[in-house]
């Protein structure tokens, strides 16, 4: 005697949630990775270009493409747009704060070499010239300020009279009363400071006009090479990035 019976058929369990990769989306690993390499990578050119007193702008390829690396490596076998876009904006960071760091340094020490020759200059002068010398810079300070206020009535003299002025036989009777009195009003201590400005470039610049100096090396470098050194490491860091076989973490 032959029986049989039919089973259901049990309902498929739900196959459990994938655990999310770590490095799927913008996440801690990825960034990392590219952040550090875009580190290492300013630090290297802005070396380079202290060290040389050159800018190489080819080192761009390299920065890029060391930032795409790493963004690679951080994202841990999922790389893709995801980490080739993380690669790029790194990479933009790196190259523009490394360039920024090294052509400010080699500004500053331009500047250093200018000042030690002005106080050496400084020196051989009489104590009558070195206050005379103070004096046109507190009348030049003057001519500045009422030009910015908008009170000269003539900005093209005044402008001419900053560059090539020679105190006080150049510059109005108005300039000169409120020179006289303003250095007449300082201590002797607070005169020597005034010749200490004087006496050295660098001591004389202020945060801001050290900054504007350096912002106008900075930009004044920029050319056609640049461009197409610049375009070239952002492209590089894109593809390196976005790949999975720069990274020993791909399957």
């Amino acid at each position: 005697k032959l029986s049989s019976k039919v089973l259901k058929a049990k309902p498929d369990r739900a196959a459990p949630n994938p655990v999310p990769s770590f490095a799927t989306g913008p996440t801690v690993t990825m960034v990392a990775g590219a952040a550090i390499a875009a580190a290492l990578g300013a630090g290297i050119w802005a070396g380079i270009i202290i060290g040389v007193e050159a800018e190489l702008r080819f080192i761009a390829l390299i920065v890029g493409a060391m930032v795409g690396i790493g963004a690679a490596y951080g994202a841990r076998g999922n790389a893709g747009v995801l980490s080739g876009g993380v690669a790029v904006l790194f990479a933009i960071a790196a190259i523009l704060v490394g360039r920024y760091i090294g052509v400010s340094s080699i500004i500053d020490t331009e500047i250093s070499r200018v000042s030690a020759e002005m106080r050496d200059e400084f020196e051989e002068f009489t104590e009558d010239e070195q206050v005379r010398l103070a004096k046109q810079v507190i009348a030049d300070d003057l001519i500045e300020q009422r030009i910015d206020a908008g009170e000269s009535l003539d900005p093209e003299l005044d402008l001419e009279l900053l560059e090539w002025g020679y105190y006080p036989d150049d510059y109005p009777d108005e300039i000169i009363t409120r020179t006289e009195s303003a250095w007449d009003d300082l201590t002797p201590s607070a005169q020597a400071v005034e010749l200490r400005r004087v006496s050295s470039l660098a001591d004389s610049l202020s945060e801001e006009e050290r900054t504007a100096i350096h912002e106008g090396a900075f930009l004044s470098v920029f050319g056609f090479r640049d461009v197409l050194f610049f375009t070239g490491a952002i492209v590089a860091a894109f593809m390196l990035g976005g790949s999975d076989q720069v990274s020993p973490f791909s399957s």
